[in-house]
């Protein structure tokens, strides 16, 4: 889960009740140290290292990411495993580039602008 703000922290909530071990992404300490009192198993401002650690290197089956500004849609991608699944939640207003694997598809669209 990428963004540890309000509605990450919804995330983590929701991923734990369904069974999911979940890595919470975020740039700052306090919001990283919250996703742990809602039971992520990891809060990492390194995702790559830590995904690759808890996953032996197979990548997530989900990332969702809440943020959704420059790097961390491709962020999603990486730290995801082959056929994984992104959820691209945030949207902070500015264009993000996406590269889609060749295996990969978009299943679903909706943009909602102010």
């Amino acid at each position: 889960m990428i963004g540890a703000g309000g509605v990450g922290l919804a995330v983590v909530q929701v991923a734990v009740a369904a069974g999911a071990t979940v890595i919470a992404v975020g740039p700052h300490g306090p919001s990283r140290a919250q996703a742990l009192r809602h039971s992520a198993a990891q809060a990492t401002a390194c995702p790559l290292e830590a995904v690759r650690e808890i996953t032996d290197g197979h990548g997530c089956h989900v990332v969702v990411d809440t943020v959704g500004t420059g790097d961390t849609p491709g962020l999603a991608v990486g730290m995801t495993r082959p056929r994984g699944r992104v959820v691209l939640f945030g949207c902070a207003g500015a264009p993000a580039a996406l590269d889609v694997l060749a295996d990969g598809s978009v299943v679903g669209r909706l943009v909602i602008t102010p």
